[in-house]
């Protein structure tokens, strides 16, 4: 298994999820997001096979909402927006893969630009849980947004 960028010659099409909105996200508006550079989407993948993906793009969060602690405006950050694994390799830990390669993926963000954090949204409470178990922590105000400090990634990926 490879990460790769999401391209024009990939075959996506027969990706399932599980869930209809993810599923059409990967099939549908992926691509067009990362030809706007509104976002960028790697697939696990091995030759014709995608076990799974996720996008992320920049964002910003409000300070106040975390137990960072910077000057009092807005924070730039990495928001993983979307993040699946096909119902035929579900339960195989893929969903790790995915979330281990967005996070060396923010990191080299963090060092190239400077983000203080990885954020995403947890859609149900499985997913607060897969977000959770990995150290995330909700906004104080808003518990379904989960963030995970860079400082505390680059910790786990460097014991």
């Amino acid at each position: 298994m490879f990460f790769k960028v999401l391209s024009d010659t990939d075959h996506v099409e027969n990706f399932d999820c599980g869930n209809k909105d993810l599923n059409i996200f990967l099939i549908k508006n992926a691509l067009n997001y990362q030809k706007s550079f509104v976002s960028k989407t790697y697939l696990l993948h091995n030759q014709n096979t995608i076990y799974g993906f996720y996008s992320i793009s920049a964002t910003l969060i409000e300070q106040q909402q975390t137990d960072i602690r910077w000057p009092k405006h807005p924070l730039p950050a990495v928001l993983l927006g979307r993040l699946a694994v096909d119902l035929k390799y579900q339960k195989q830990h893929l969903g790790s893969l995915l979330f281990a390669h967005a996070c060396k993926n923010t990191v080299e963000v963090a060092n190239t630009i400077g983000c203080v954090a990885l954020i995403t949204e947890a859609k149900n409470q499985n997913a607060f849980n897969f977000y959770s178990k990995f150290g995330m922590k909700p906004f104080k105000n808003k518990q379904d947004t989960l963030y995970l400090k860079i400082k505390n990634i680059i910790k786990v990926l460097n014991p």
